[in-house]
């Protein structure tokens, strides 16, 4: 039987060539998951200003339902993590400022400014 050296210079090269295919498919899925985890996470984010706007928002209607006892306060949102609600006036301008705090300890705000005019005397 003759060998062949070019046979043996080749000898093993289908196993690298398979360890670098699962190198190669192995970083793409760790890209895929981390493109993953940073989706959720900015879902996560929209979720929460969407409801710090619809909760100002409820505020804006309180505010504009009894523009007569307007009054200045501030308490708690249960809806947000850590969430807490502001509420400032000047003159008919009210100022209405919701924080809340996620997991990873990053502060976040929402402000929105509204005018609320007293209501007629019929």
């Amino acid at each position: 039987m003759l060998d062949h050296p070019a046979a043996q210079s080749q000898s093993g090269i289908a196993l690298l060539e398979s360890l670098m295919a699962t190198l190669i498919f192995s970083i793409g899925i760790l890209a895929v998951i981390g493109l993953q985890a940073q989706s959720i996470h900015h879902t996560t984010e929209a979720r929460l200003r969407i409801t710090a706007n619809y909760v100002a928002d409820q505020i804006i209607g309180q505010l504009w339902l009894n523009p007569n006892k307007l009054s200045a306060s501030s308490g708690t949102v249960a809806e947000l993590p850590n969430g807490t609600s502001t509420v400032t006036l000047s003159g008919t301008q009210a100022t209405i400022a919701i924080n809340w705090q996620t997991a990873g300890g990053a502060v976040h705000n929402y402000t929105t400014v509204t005018q609320v005019l007293p209501a007629p005397i019929p």
